[in-house]
């Protein structure tokens, strides 16, 4: 059986993928060799102790101030979502392999060059990915935009053109940060904020290379759940144009166990359809391991981040602040929406693949070839989900359920 392994993918041996050129360069120069990967991680992860120390502090000192002690605690969810999306950072290469491996035809169980149905979506995916990928890196390089730019410029502006702020820690921010009075001075404030505003950037490239990551091999197993699906569907016209399918078989094609010609060669093309079916089945179980932190901490940390945003986009008094918030919930709820589409997406394969064994043609097949299509929909029976660390499933009911709780305890506060 042929399979993608993931598992045993070495994560340090870097490659440029040509279906996620961006994607694989820019993982190559965030993690260029060895000792630099240390030194970048180390580097993210004194920032990160370093934020949750300050932020600690902050809270008690703001404790009688709700909007700092939120935005305090809000920093805090940051960092936390940083460490998840530095633990997640390793399983990019091995994501791209998945999709390179699919969409390059170096994998191919079976290609009727007469079926329209499975030469529009062999045809189709690579542009879809290529598309998903420009999408992305426009779509993050406006959050470093909203996130760093615009409140640093912000904080200059104030500072040497209008030169009436009061106390630095009214200043806009890129990341909130307490001063303690003693060391309150300008010099401090650009310090930190810079820092942060660099911590923040490293941090959205490794988010981009990550969700376009996830997100196209997603795309790319439900593109293969489709032609698995087309060729349940094309089972005759397949056997029919066998001299058409046979050329773009790899392995074994030359079985003779039966008398019938017809019977051989239904039986070598139902052994590329297990192995497909077999493969697609572990490979979402063997992504659904890899990205489960990263899916855990979007939902988990994004639903606290959503909630502060809408809230700081309602109180805050200056408007570009307010703007830049209004970005925020757009892209917090974006990447919630994402992660949530990806499970739906898969579990949605999953029921066509069982109605699809269920409705092919196999009434008229001999006993043995109705043996492989019951096997096949007994591992199909199992639902094909994304779970978290098995904790919950993942699609777009659970988001529903979320955002109707932030939507409830929002009106508890207001």
């Amino acid at each position: 059986m042929t399979r993608i392994n993931l598992k045993k993918r070495d994560a340090t041996k870097f490659e440029t993928y040509s279906t996620a050129p961006k994607v694989s360069k820019l993982c190559h120069i965030l993690n260029r060799g060895e000792g630099e990967v240390n030194i970048l991680r180390r580097l993210i992860e004194v920032i990160i102790i370093l934020m949750m120390f300050n932020l600690s502090i902050g809270i008690f000192r703001f404790w009688n101030d709700t909007i700092k002690k939120i935005l305090a605690i809000k920093e805090i969810n940051v960092a936390f979502f940083a460490l998840c999306v530095q633990m997640t950072t390793t399983e990019v290469l091995p994501l791209c392999a998945l999709v390179e491996s699919y969409c390059t035809n170096n994998i191919i169980f079976y290609y009727n060059e007469n079926s329209e149905k499975q030469q529009k979506i062999r045809k189709e995916r690579r542009v879809k990915l290529k598309r998903l990928e420009d999408v992305n890196i426009k779509f993050f390089m406006t959050l470093m935009g909203f996130s760093v730019l615009m409140p640093w410029l912000q904080s200059v502006y104030i500072v040497l053109k209008r030169n009436n702020y009061g106390d630095i820690q009214e200043l806009p921010f890129v990341l909130f940060s307490y001063y303690p009075e003693q060391y309150k001075s300008i010099t401090l404030h650009a310090i930190i904020q810079t820092g942060y505003g660099v911590f923040l950037i490293i941090n959205e490239l490794q988010m981009y290379c990550i969700f376009t990551a996830m997100y196209m091999a997603s795309q790319t197993l439900t593109d293969e759940f489709d032609l698995l699906v087309t060729c349940l569907e094309e089972i005759d016209a397949n056997i029919r144009d066998y001299d058409l399918v046979r050329k773009h078989l790899k392995g074994d094609v030359d079985n003779v166990k039966h008398q019938s010609a017809y019977e051989n060669k239904l039986q070598t093309f139902l052994s590329k359809i297990v192995d497909h079916h077999s493969s697609l089945y572990s490979n979402v179980e063997v992504m659904n391991r890899r990205i489960s932190s990263l899916c855990f901490a979007t939902i988990n940390a994004f639903t606290f981040q959503l909630f502060t945003c809408v809230m700081c986009a309602i109180e805050m008094e200056n408007l570009a602040t307010r703007v830049k918030y209004v970005f925020f919930i757009f892209f917090v709820g974006s990447l919630m929406i994402l992660c949530a589409s990806i499970g739906q997406n898969i579990s949605d394969k999953g029921e066509e693949v069982r109605n699809a064994l269920c409705n092919c043609s196999w009434v008229d097949k001999p006993e043995w070839f109705k043996k492989s299509i019951l096997i096949m929909l007994i591992r199909s029976s199992k639902p094909l989900v994304i779970m978290p660390f098995g904790l919950y499933v993942l699609d777009l009911k659970r988001l529903a359920v979320i955002l109707n709780g932030i939507y409830s305890y929002f009106n508890v506060i207001y």
